[in-house]
């Protein structure tokens, strides 16, 4: 009975640590969407970081609900109820922002392949414009009299 309480306890303290997780990977989701509303190379890179620390929080997500999923089929626990909801509400929150992420970075891919067809369009104007003709090195003399 002892043991019962104990993989309780357990699997209770693993499932807030999943909602903990949820929560901060739900942070760094807006964090990203923030970050896409502004359009500089630094809002990327830091973009680029919070991506790195949210494949970071999904790994260590996915190995706790491993070995919580164990000690409720072990000790079959099924009333932990109330945080597997917090926990489907937190990821139907992160849902809709990626979706919204998702949208916003198709956007911002957009407007970068246009500008960069746009400069390659202007570089060809240019060069159009700045073309030398064939010179040569060398004269005519006419030895006509």
């Amino acid at each position: 009975m002892i043991q019962d309480w104990e993989q309780l306890d357990n699997t209770v303290d693993l499932s807030l640590l999943l909602n903990n997780l949820l929560q901060e990977y739900y942070n760094k989701t807006r964090d990203v969407n923030v970050l896409l509303e502004q359009d500089s190379e630094e809002s990327l890179k830091k973009i680029d970081q919070i991506l790195q620390e949210r494949e970071t929080i999904i790994k260590q997500y996915n190995i706790i609900k491993e070995k919580s999923e164990a000690l409720r089929a072990e000790a079959s626990i099924n009333n932990l109820d109330q945080l597997e909801e917090k926990r489907r509400e937190i990821l139907g929150l992160i849902r809709a922002i990626e979706l919204s992420n998702l949208n916003k970075s198709k956007q911002l891919f957009d407007n970068y392949k246009d500008k960069i067809r746009d400069l390659n369009t202007g570089k060809k104007a240019i060069q159009a414009y700045n073309a030398k003709g064939p010179l040569s090195d060398g004269f005519f003399v006419d030895k006509r009299k």
